[in-house]
């Protein structure tokens, strides 16, 4: 039987893999109503009577005189329009407050928008490293007879880990929420808006999940026979196509029925022994039991 011979080339690098964090700004803050003290409070109201007080004593002291001058009574009136000036003033400061609220609040949206298309594009990004390093079992048959063949070398961290499904991982750039006030004296939407966006893109849904096999003795599976074997067929080829047979060797002990699911893996390089052979070459490391 011949052997055709392979020689790993170095190991392509995977696509980067995000990291570091991300300083989210904090929402803002409800502006504060200063309460006026008591003088201010009652200043229009003596106002008021310090006006209506003067025209009655000009009205007074003209009479008596002949005649009311219209020119003296332009000063009250005046007094009054600027006091009422000074009423609609007030309102229009309080208006004002909450126009400046509402375009505030639209910024901080607009902000949690932008870093919401970042955090995407980290997540897009880490699944991309990810499943290349950990490719789907459909995929590896590109794999195989290309240069990314048994790449994974002894040296290299994820020597021996195999991809066993998806689940949600904490996205690889860290969200570090704001420091913040008090929550009442924060703009309720904006803050919100901080909750749900911290919540919804700090996990990655459906990212490829890895075990490390050298940290087990041993790896029992259990379940319905076709999901069993079709579980353990994909993390062995996993195996022997991202793991050299100088590296890894594999070794098959089944009977029966069994026998038959197996049969295939006496092709595979990494089932031969490294020593022993037999009539035809090399000695297959299949048996029908581990005694």
């Amino acid at each position: 039987m011949s052997t055709v011979q392979f020689k790993r080339p170095p190991r392509m690098p995977a696509p980067r893999t995000p990291g570091g964090e991300v300083h989210l700004e904090p929402p803002p803050e409800i502006p504060r109503n200063i309460p006026g003290n008591v003088v201010q409070k009652i200043l229009p109201f003596v106002m008021i009577l310090a006006t209506l007080g003067m025209v009655a004593f000009m009205f007074t002291a003209m009479r008596d005189r002949g005649g009311v001058n219209p020119f003296f009574l332009m000063m009250p009136v005046m007094m009054l329009v600027s006091m009422g000036g000074m009423f609609l003033g007030g309102g229009r400061g309080g208006a004002q407050k909450k126009a400046e609220m509402n375009e505030d609040r639209k910024d901080y949206l607009r902000y949690l928008g932008q870093m919401r298309e970042r955090a995407h594009q980290a997540m897009r990004e880490q699944h991309a490293a990810l499943e290349w390093v950990h490719p789907h079992p459909s995929t590896l048959l590109t794999i195989a007879g290309s240069r990314r063949m048994w790449e994974r070398r002894a040296s290299d961290k994820d020597f021996m880990h195999l991809r066993v499904g998806l689940s949600s991982h904490r996205l690889a750039t860290r969200l570090v929420p704001p420091q913040t006030g008090p929550v009442d004296e924060l703009e309720p939407i904006s803050t919100l808006a901080l909750r749900r966006f911290t919540r919804a893109n700090s996990l990655v849904r459906n990212l490829p999940t890895q075990i490390s096999v050298r940290g087990f003795a041993a790896i029992s599976l259990n379940g319905e026979r076709e999901h069993v074997l079709s579980f353990a067929r994909a993390m062995l080829a996993q195996l022997v196509t991202l793991h050299s047979p100088e590296d890894v060797l594999v070794a098959v002990a089944s009977a029966g029925k069994a026998k038959r699911d197996w049969e295939w893996v006496k092709w595979l390089p990494h089932a031969q022994h490294p020593t022993l052979t037999d009539g035809i070459g090399q000695l297959r490391m299949m048996a029908s039991s581990l005694q």
